[in-house]
This record gives C-alpha cells, sequence and structure tokens, in this order.
C-alpha cells in the first residue's frame, strides 16, 4: 500500500518515477521535501487517514441528510376513508382520480367541494337518507365509481355510481353522486347524492341518450 502511495504523491509532485524502485522513490519525495524518508511515509500515512476520515464524514452526511419526502398519490381507499363530512359546514374533498377526469374530458384536476347548503337540500329532499348512508355514497360513489356519465345535456353535470349495498330482499341500493364540472367554478361541486335502484340507474343513463 505504502508503495501505491509514494508513486502517487511522485505523480502529484511532477517526478518521473520511470524504472524507479519504491525505495528510490520515497527518497527523491524525502529530498523535495526537505526531510527524511521516515517523515515522508509518516506525513503520507497521516494525509491518507485524514482523507479517510473525510470520505467517512461525508459518507455519513450523506447518510443522515434529510431525504426530500415523494408525493405519494392517494388510493382510492386513502380518498374513500379520508372522506369524513362536516354535516354543518362547507366540506372540501379529494380530488378525482385520473380516470374519471378523463371520462368527464376535464382538463385539470380540482378540489371537491360540498357546500353545507346542499347538504341540507339533499336531507329535504332525501329524509330517509342517513348522515352514514350520505357520506357512503359521497365517498364510494366520487372515488370508486363503477360508473361515470353524464348528467345533462346542456350542463356540465355528472353521475357517478357505485353499488353501495344490496337488501335483504336482494335489491341494489345504487350511490349515485351528481358532480358539478363548471370550468369556471375553483373546485368541482357536489350538487346531489341519492340512492337509486337498477332501473332507476338505468333511467338515469338514458335521460341523456333520448335528448341526444
Amino acid at each position: 500500500m505504502e508503495n501505491k502511495i509514494a508513486y502517487g504523491i511522485a505523480k502529484g509532485m511532477g517526478i518521473d518515477t520511470t524504472d524507479m524502485s519504491p525505495k528510490e522513490v520515497w527518497e527523491v519525495i524525502a529530498k523535495k521535501k526537505g526531510v527524511s524518508v521516515e517523515q515522508a511515509q509518516k506525513q503520507a500515512d497521516n494525509n491518507a487517514s485524514n482523507d479517510s476520515r473525510k470520505r467517512a464524514v461525508e459518507k455519513l452526511r450523506e447518510l443522515t441528510k434529510p431525504k426530500k419526502e415523494k408525493k405519494t398519490q392517494m388510493t382510492a381507499e386513502d380518498k374513500i376513508a379520508s372522506v369524513h363530512i362536516d354535516f354543518d359546514k362547507d366540506n372540501i374533498l379529494p380530488e378525482l382520480d385520473k380516470n374519471s377526469l378523463k371520462i368527464m374530458g376535464a382538463e385539470k384536476s380540482k378540489p371537491v367541494l360540498l357546500k353545507k347548503s346542499t347538504i341540507d337540500r339533499n336531507f329535504q329532499e332525501h329524509s330517509d337518507l342517513t348522515k352514514e348512508d350520505f357520506q357512503s355514497i359521497i365517498a364510494q360513489a366520487l372515488y370508486e365509481p363503477s360508473e361515470v356519465f353524464p348528467a345533462n345535456a346542456e350542463k356540465p353535470y355528472w353521475h357517478f355510481a357505485k353499488l353501495i349495498k344490496e337488501t335483504s330482499k336482494g335489491h341494489s341500493k345504487i350511490g349515485l353522486a351528481l358532480l358539478d364540472i363548471d370550468v369556471n367554478k375553483e373546485s368541482f361541486e357536489v350538487a346531489h347524492a341519492h340512492f337509486v335502484g337498477a332501473k332507476g340507474l338505468a333511467r338515469a343513463k338514458n335521460k341523456v341518450i333520448k335528448k341526444d
């Protein structure tokens, strides 16, 4: 190892080591520095140790440097679990998934706004709907829809449908959430949410088709 160090030091000092033995190299280095061979070797050892320590410290700093956290995209399950509606105020809900945006032809993603006025109106129109049902429809239909389709031929309204549960008689209770995606608004806005059966879902889908 000392021999390699000697040739490295000599090269750095511009010494031509062609045909020189390690001993001769050390002697030339020592002479150039004005020290004994032993002192030259000791200096080289100290420098090598310092360099090794510096590299170790730099590596430790790199390992302990706080890493920038990558933004992880929320899964459908994450978004559904994050929906906790406060029925006494406006609610800002997670953004929709890319597939839903693509189906609607939305140019960019936006937060979803659920206004208190919409909540109040919804319960007036569907008094049989529980708060748990309402939250379940909003969360599951918006963030893990089985179908996304236009609700109105003239307005930017879209339906998000999701089977929520089956009744004891085997009837489907499909959650249907209505979303206003007006490009002039800062958020997508929930306009309505309720249960429909299989026939009700078919009527909702055929409504726009007939107008077209």
